[in-house]
């Protein structure tokens, strides 16, 4: 009998573990609306891979702000991330920041990260992750690098009850809101099956940028 009651209590501790468990979004092209206050300024597009136990990531980002029908500022930004077993083996970076252009590079070696990036060069533990958000294990990291310069992030992660997000159009989906805190500040959501549906933070300039999943 007191086997028994082990045997159960160890299956109902996996059932409870996995049902918290988190996994990177399922493979296939998610697009976003980007808005600044209110208004729309650019698209992401993003598409999930997978082979195996190896994920591709790709993201293409375009930015353009407008005042008074004049172009007042733009960004291109592209990136290509490689994972395996759930770490980041390799990263490639390039941004367009209103004509400031830069380049990150980030490849394993062995258990380790090596981070090329405009903030200067630094050696990481591999599992690391990178900004980025798209990956729902982001929210039980406490250290990220930035994605755009290399620049290491001490960071907290809050939150996860139940909301209703408004997508647009008269559209809402069931995800789990997220604050981060620390060097990074933002909010994120996601839904049950891990993709990220939108994300807020304040910009540089303290307007409200929004990213909202399309499709």
């Amino acid at each position: 009998m007191a086997f028994l009651c082990r045997a159960l209590l160890a299956l109902s501790l996996i059932g409870a573990f996995g049902a918290e468990a988190m996994a990177e979004a399922p493979p296939g092209t998610y697009r976003y609306k980007i808005e600044r206050s209110g208004s729309v300024i650019g698209t992401q597009t993003l598409t999930v891979g997978k082979d195996g136990d190896k994920v591709t990531v790709s993201d293409e980002t375009a930015i353009k702000v407008k005042v008074a029908f004049v172009t007042a500022y733009t960004l291109d930004h592209s990136r290509r991330e490689t994972w395996q077993d759930g770490k980041l083996t390799a990263l490639e970076t390039r941004l367009d920041d209103n004509g400031t252009k830069s380049t990150l590079t980030a490849k394993a070696d062995g258990d380790k990260l090596a981070i090329k990036g405009s903030e200067g060069d630094s050696t990481q533990a591999l599992g690391i992750m990178p900004t980025g958000y798209w990956n729902v294990a982001t929210v039980k990291q406490t250290k990220l690098f930035d994605n755009e310069t290399g620049k290491i992030l001490n960071i907290s992660v809050s939150g996860g009850e139940a909301q209703k997000v408004d997508l647009g159009g008269g559209r809402t989906i069931d995800a789990k809101k997220w604050q981060m805190a620390g060097d990074k500040k933002m909010e994120l959501w996601y839904d049950s099956r891990d993709v990220l549906v939108k994300q807020r933070f304040e910009a540089r300039d303290g307007s409200v940028i929004v990213y909202t999943i399309q499709e």
